[in-house]
């Protein structure tokens, strides 16, 4: 059978997904950690950017494991986003990057 199309509100979904990777990733590197971790980010905000697959229904079912290019800080990035409707780490990155105390 041919593989389904993916819908508009999937494609929507993998760019607000790419967004949350790639703001994770450009605070990371402004605050200072390390390179790799930083470009792993956005290595991942590509490929999900890219991904025809529906990535938060996948999320949901808990199947990101099957993406070998997803890395454990990208793929907690998302399952945040999605289950909770924002990542922690953005927000951690985003208070250390503008001097706010933990909140």
């Amino acid at each position: 059978l041919p593989r389904p199309l993916p819908t508009r509100s999937a494609i929507r979904e993998n760019q607000k997904l790419a967004e949350q990777l790639a703001t994770a990733g450009e605070l990371w590197l402004r605050v200072g950690r390390s390179e790799s971790g930083g470009q792993n980010l956005f290595r991942s905000a590509r490929w999900v950017d890219r991904e025809s697959h529906d990535l938060s229904t996948l999320c949901r079912e808990g199947n990101l494991g099957v993406f070998p290019w997803l890395d454990p800080t990208s793929s907690r990035v998302i399952t945040e986003f999605v289950t909770e409707g924002s990542a922690s780490l953005v927000q951690e990155l985003e208070r250390e990057y503008l001097g706010r105390p933990e909140a």
